[in-house]
């Protein structure tokens, strides 16, 4: 039973509140006394976190939840730290929390250090709760400390008050929603019915708000007050003005609290707040943020350790994450200061497109076009290049289509269109269609823009394996026919025989293995009469043909002849360590493999995943699949289609999930 005449001084519970089970599991363990954790002395919480993550609403539910433990009463007080010029008066709390305590004003002492001295005599052996909320200094916190050892203070600040860890406080750092917590929330006060009728705009604004609490209850807010007007247009309406609308009546919008923030920056670490905010994406390198800041990587470490102290910029290494309202606000805080973002934005696409095209070294042995690129060299060095250059360009997935994106907003023709020649062999080799064709939609009219028939000649050829990757084969015949008049215009041989190679590919995909085997016939007499300078491009060009002639002699039947072109081909890609290509080359003999069939496809399916292939894992597994079914092991085959099945749902191949799931009804077991 709670005392009436203690003081409560905390405000109200947020409606809706939910997540938080790991701080309030932490609170319990440190401050009530159970769990795993031992209490000795007073219990001393220190809840941080960016701006908006809902430090406050989570002390305000801790106190609420633990009333009853705190028989003595709780204090609240908010320090004001986010204004440093409207900063609580500490001597003035104090004299607050003493009239509460039933002390007479005229008892009071004036002076910091009797008022302290005094609280902490007043607050002996009182089992009390102290919630002071946006702290600034340590300074400001040490006199509000309680004396007694039935007493726990949880302080909240979005700044790194490291004098608090050597005052005895417990750190708890909050993070942003979970997607499937933030969906809950949006949910919870949009009304589930309504959420579920535009079920992807909520993803999209859920997406948008990354999580950020406070964000989601004002936007989540602003729908339910406008219940006549579409999930869909009022998304659209937010995520192109955010700042505008994320604001509610009498309350302060949300832009004022990374203003907050911002206030307190330095000069350097305004510009580097405001610069970074130019990179389009959730995350990058400190090598990317040195060149974007135009700084060293010295400066920019100490910039970034102290973006990341202000909680708006998150570091772990080398990696900088930046929220999307965070760097929408550092744009606009951009554009207001004059800080040349058009600038920053330049070197962004710069550094981005060297690195593609250093990191296209490592994953791919195609000749580029530009002159450029083939200048770069290669990301990185030794046997296993491939490696650490696949795990970046897997660790920047979503940047380099919003670089493309950035490129075109600028009218950077040659840059957006050498991105797309370098992202081509990555994007393609891994299932990455929807990025392919993102870009290259991009670099085909920038390349044609721009008049350099060569370049205009790669990516044409480009977006038609884009489009054969998605199986719309007729719009990949017009861009490989389309390649190949621009390789005849510039008397490119080799561009020539790869156009004519590729109509062969997807002349295979539409079940005519006939015509597929002419059309590699006649791109190997390009290659054998035409001039190439490059000795090594033609031999390269020539096995990839007897990969895909011996390919289709396979399925037309010609077993000795499709074997010879298909082992020189192994042998070729295995002893240069082409993983992709000597897979292919194993898939394909597999059939015609005698007993070897299954050693051959597990290795195959072995190396198509080291390359991260996944539709080719796929073929690789329903063939493995076959032969279990003929042995007689169902159980292991339907488990390979199976996996088979979710690798098709990752890259969105719904025709071979649907096949898939026919086969799987018919074998269930």
């Amino acid at each position: 039973m709670v005392d009436s005449g203690v003081p409560r001084l905390l405000p109200g519970d947020e409606p809706g509140f939910l997540n938080r089970g790991r701080e309030i599991d932490a609170f319990r363990r440190l401050v009530v006394g159970t769990g795993p954790v031992a209490v000795e002395g007073p219990g001393r919480i220190w809840l941080t976190g960016p701006p908006g993550i809902g430090k406050t609403t989570l002390a305000v539910r801790l106190g609420n939840l633990f009333e009853t433990r705190f028989t003595d009463g709780i204090l609240y007080a908010d320090l004001r730290g986010s204004t440093p010029d409207n900063a609580a008066d500490v001597a003035d709390v104090l004299r607050h929390f003493l009239r509460q305590l039933g002390k007479e004003p005229a008892e009071i002492p004036g002076a910091l250090d009797e008022l302290a001295a005094d609280f902490r005599s007043h607050t002996a052996n009182r089992a009390i709760l102290v919630v002071l909320d946006d702290a600034r200094t340590s300074a400001q916190v040490r006199p509000l400390l309680p004396s007694s050892p039935d007493a726990v203070v949880l302080v909240t600040s979005r700044r790194h008050l490291d004098g608090l860890v050597y005052s005895g406080f417990s750190r708890i750092e909050l993070e942003n929603f979970t997607t499937d917590d933030a969906i809950r929330l949006v949910r919870g006060i949009v009304g589930a019915e309504r959420f579920a009728a535009e079920p992807a705009a909520g993803e999209r604004l859920v997406n948008f708000c990354s999580g950020l609490p406070l964000a989601l209850r004002v936007v989540a807010a602003r729908i339910l007050a406008r219940r006549t007007r579409s999930l869909a247009a009022l998304v659209d309406q937010i995520t192109k003005a955010p700042f505008e609308h994320l604001r509610l009546e009498g309350d302060a919008p949300v832009e004022a609290v990374f203003d907050a923030s911002f206030a307190d920056l330095d000069e350097e670490q305004r510009r580097a707040y405001c610069l970074l905010g130019q990179i389009p994406a959730a995350e990058f390198d400190l090598a990317a943020a040195a060149a974007v800041l135009d700084r060293s990587i010295s400066e920019t470490n100490d910039l970034v350790d102290d973006l990341d102290e202000a909680y708006l910029v998150r570091r772990a290494d080398d990696r900088v994450a930046i929220h999307s309202l965070v760097r929408e606000h550092a744009r606009a805080r951009a554009e207001a200061a004059d800080l040349e973002p058009r600038a920053a934005r330049l070197r962004a696409v710069g550094w981005y497109l060297r690195r593609a095209a250093a990191l296209s070294k490592n994953v791919s042995r195609r000749w580029s076009v530009s002159a450029r690129a083939e200048a770069i060299d290669p990301a990185y060095d030794g046997d296993d290049a491939y490696r650490p250059a696949a795990a970046e360009l897997e660790r920047d997935d979503a940047v380099y289509p919003a670089i493309a994106a950035l490129a075109d907003e600028l009218s950077l023709d040659q840059a957006c269109a050498e991105l797309g020649e370098a992202l081509q062999p990555w994007y393609y080799n891994t299932d990455r269609t929807s990025h392919l064709l993102a870009v290259l939609r991009l670099a085909v009219p920038a390349a044609d823009a721009l008049g350099d028939v060569r370049l205009s000649m790669r990516l044409h050829h480009d977006l038609g394996s884009a489009h054969e990757k998605a199986k719309e084969f007729p719009a990949a015949l017009r861009e490989f026919e389309r390649a190949m008049g621009l390789a005849q215009e510039c008397g490119d041989r080799l561009g020539e025989a790869s156009a004519v190679e590729w109509s062969g590919l997807v002349l295979r995909q539409v079940g005519d293995h006939a015509s597929a085997v002419d059309r590699f016939e006649r791109a190997r007499e390009i290659l054998r009469t035409g001039e190439i300078e490059n000795r090594e491009h033609r031999e390269r060009a020539l096995v990839l043909l007897s990969l895909h002639r011996g390919t289709d002699l396979v399925a037309l039947g010609h077993t000795a002849e499709a074997d010879a072109e298909l082992r020189d081909a192994l042998e070729w890609f295995h002893d240069r360590g082409e993983v992709i290509n000597e897979a292919r080359a194993l898939l394909a003999l597999a059939p015609i493999s005698g007993d070897q069939a299954r050693p051959t496809l597990e290795r195959a399916l072995e190396l198509f995943a080291a390359g991260g292939l996944r539709s080719k894992q796929i073929d690789a597994l329903v063939a493995l699949a076959e032969l279990d079914f003929a042995d007689g092991e169902q159980a292991a085959a339907v488990g390979r289609l199976r996996e088979a099945r979710e690798l098709a749902r990752q890259i969105g191949l719904w025709s071979v999930v649907e096949s898939l799931d026919e086969r799987l009804a018919r074998h269930s077991v």
